[in-house]
């Protein structure tokens, strides 16, 4: 379902609620209220890389910020030389991941990760990738029966949708990913048309 989101504290499971939204505060910078994550407080989240920046530190090593794109949205991600080092490979774009480390708060800013761990949720190439289109127009129930869909076939396979009503693009939620096969395909070209369905 659109509500599910990807952040966690640590040893929950990845879709365990509503901590992506405490780390980006209201969107407006805001600490987040009492109750919520901490600084430093030990998150997990899960998402897509869609964009990085290589930075050298004053002992010129080599760290790198990271852009995570999740269900609700985006959060930056602290990768320093040490975990780079190791994780580096990992951290292409459109990559699949999921990150362990440390909530980061600073006044006037959004909250930040600082990663220790990061581990692939999909290899490269193996399960592959489906795209959905949901032109504009699409009704409500017509997304909850495409939610529906996905869930039935529950796999490896993420599922990046275009949802042009909202003009965004966007994966979705982890519990959503599909094994991708004949039922799966013809269920979803039947509701969204034919040209609206594709992998990669």
């Amino acid at each position: 379902d659109y509500n599910s989101s990807h952040f966690s504290t640590a040893g929950e499971a990845l879709d365990a609620g509503e901590g992506h939204a405490e780390l980006n505060g209201n969107g407006n910078g805001d600490t987040p209220p009492a109750g919520t994550l901490a600084d430093g407080q030990n998150v997990e989240i899960a998402g897509i890389v869609v964009g990085r920046t290589m930075k050298a530190t004053k002992n010129n090593d080599l760290m790198c910020f990271v852009t995570l794109e999740d269900l609700y949205g985006t959060v930056e991600v602290i990768v320093f030389p040490k975990v780079l080092q190791r994780h580096e490979r990992l951290l292409e774009q459109d990559s699949v991941i999921a990150v362990s480390g440390r909530a980061s708060f600073r006044e006037e800013e959004n909250g930040k990760l600082v990663a220790e761990l990061i581990r692939p949720l999909a290899r490269q190439g193996s399960a592959g990738k489906l795209y959905v289109r949901l032109a504009a127009g699409t009704s409500e129930f017509a997304r909850e029966v495409f939610m529906g869909i996905l869930k039935k076939h529950p796999g490896a396979c993420p599922v990046y949708v275009k949802d042009e009503d909202a003009g965004k693009n966007f994966m979705v939620g982890r519990d959503r990913w599909v094994r991708v096969n004949e039922e799966l395909m013809r269920d979803l070209r039947d509701l969204v048309g034919e040209e609206c369905v594709r992998t990669g």
